[in-house]
């Protein structure tokens, strides 16, 4: 009677909105009678609710135990598993969701965003198609048909499913966003910075800067007052927006950046720039504040004016890397293997021995992180010189670009850094690349001393390679720095 009493109370805490003290209410319950199934799946969805996944996930598993056929607390404890990383579980979860539950279209959706994340794009097409079967008014499944698509190549069938996903749910924001990234990578600048505005909408996401309490900027008059500027996803995005901060200075308005800590010593040296922070430290005072990928939107950024195309950082050269009679030349193939793109913007780096078999190049290596390891197993001891114990922040690496004939890399920071710097840099490019490459060009209005190298199908890195090849052996000078695209 006491534990009926108990739960009756915690419920109607909980129905009520006093998630706290129905939280203590289950928690209090559960300590008493762990077995307790209302009280597991109870606090269970309260810490789901809440965004705490890590918490859900023992209390949905012991409602499992208890009993099997609980098909909702299987799909949400797919849900967290999914959300905390734990992909093979969440997959096993849906799984048997779906087989539990036929008739429900969202485990096979849910098994569609983990084989998107998982670069399985076909798979991800045939459960998007399964659950759209059982629902076609799914917005969910159609977002995810739609980013399968894209990654596919199939653009206007991408776009087809994120129009038609947002004509079932205007507010889907990932589907406005990924709407917003195709148009990017399609050129439609800057009509697509709205809809790319909505990346940090909707159920789990949080505005980076909401924290700090201030206005969100949104381009009006802040002549003499100071705008925070937060980094957000990867180095190259804080690379790239670090252009605008002249173009905020010549308006009279102060700035701070926040930024990753391997970031900070470069941003520092910006003139203009008046503090710099990181997550570990307190941020300084200010009167607004703005996601720095927000910036390219607040200017209605078109490829026509786009500021700082020739450079906007500067790097003393790093003294003792100059070509042993031939070019040097700066070599990274691989980007961090937490990006969501990493399996198909990196290569491997034998693909890149015929840049090896080269006479008269200096090589060095820019390559930090994990697949510096690579250098190990590749053979060519001698024939390139890693420079990974030099580069302790973003300032060293800038420095050795900027003493560099010319930089070789895959789709990372170095390609972004090698831009602001107006050294030349060979990118090469997966056959879909990231929206800022666009889909033609051999260059980019972002950057104008990159030279772009795409893929002519998926996964063809050896075409990609043959042409940088060619194209270093027929470059006469290399020292007059003139490598970049031609301007």
């Amino acid at each position: 009677m006491i534990a009926s009493d108990a739960f009756r109370k915690a419920l109607d805490d909980h129905r009520a909105g006093r998630l706290d003290r129905a939280a203590a209410g289950y928690a209090a319950i559960l300590a008493a009678d762990p077995d307790h199934l209302q009280a597991t799946t109870n606090l269970a969805v309260l810490h789901y609710d809440g965004g705490c996944h890590a918490d859900a996930v023992p209390l949905l598993e012991t409602a499992l135990r208890l009993n099997p056929d609980l098909a909702e607390a299987r799909y949400i404890l797919a849900l967290c598993l999914m959300r905390t990383g734990q992909a093979d579980g969440a997959r096993e979860q849906f799984a048997r969701a779906a087989t539990d539950a036929p008739e429900d279209p969202r485990p096979r959706t849910g098994l569609a965003a983990l084989a998107l994340a998982a670069g399985d794009f076909r798979g991800a097409l045939d459960h998007a198609g399964q659950a759209l079967a059982l629902d076609g008014a799914d917005a969910a499944a159609r977002n995810l048909k739609g980013a399968a698509l894209k990654e596919m190549g199939d653009f206007a069938a991408a776009r087809a499913q994120f129009e038609r996903a947002l004509e079932l749910d205007p507010d889907h924001a990932e589907a406005r966003a990924n709407r917003g990234a195709l148009r990017l990578l399609l050129g439609e600048m800057p009509a697509a910075w709205e809809d790319y505005a909505w990346r940090w909408r909707g159920a789990g996401r949080r505005l980076p800067g909401a924290e700090l309490n201030l206005p969100l900027w949104a381009g009006g008059d802040l002549a003499g007052g100071r705008l925070l500027l937060i980094g957000e996803q990867g180095f190259g995005d804080t690379l790239l927006c670090l252009r605008y901060l002249p173009v905020l200075a010549a308006k009279g308005i102060r700035t701070a950046v926040l930024c990753r800590p391997e970031l900070k010593r470069l941003v520092a040296d910006m003139e203009g720039v008046e503090a710099v922070w990181t997550a570990a430290e307190a941020a300084p005072g200010g009167e607004a504040f703005l996601p720095m990928m927000d910036l390219p939107g607040v200017f209605a950024t078109s490829a026509e004016t786009v500021p700082g195309a020739h450079g906007y950082l500067e790097a003393a050269p790093a003294p003792g890397l100059a070509g042993d009679g031939g070019p040097a030349v700066g070599l990274v193939w691989a980007g961090s293997p937490t990006h969501e793109n990493d399996a198909r913007r990196s290569l491997p780096l034998d693909v890149l021995g015929p840049v090896f078999d080269l006479p008269d190049l200096s090589l060095f290596s820019l390559q930090v992180g994990m697949r510096r390891s690579d250098l190990a197993g590749a053979g060519i001891a001698g024939r390139i010189t890693d420079l990974a114990e030099r580069l302790n922040d973003f300032a060293d690496t800038a420095a050795a670009v900027a003493a560099l004939d010319l930089v070789i890399t895959a789709d990372t920071a170095v390609a972004h850094l090698a831009g602001a710097l107006g050294r030349p840099a060979w990118v090469m490019l997966p056959f879909v690349p990231d929206w800022r490459w666009g889909l033609e060009r051999a260059d980019t209005p972002w950057y104008a001393s990159l030279r772009l190298y795409r893929q002519p199908a998926a996964g063809d890195w050896a075409s990609v390679v043959q042409s940088i090849v060619h194209d270093l052996g027929s470059l006469k000078r290399m020292g007059d720095r003139s490598a970049g695209n031609g301007s």
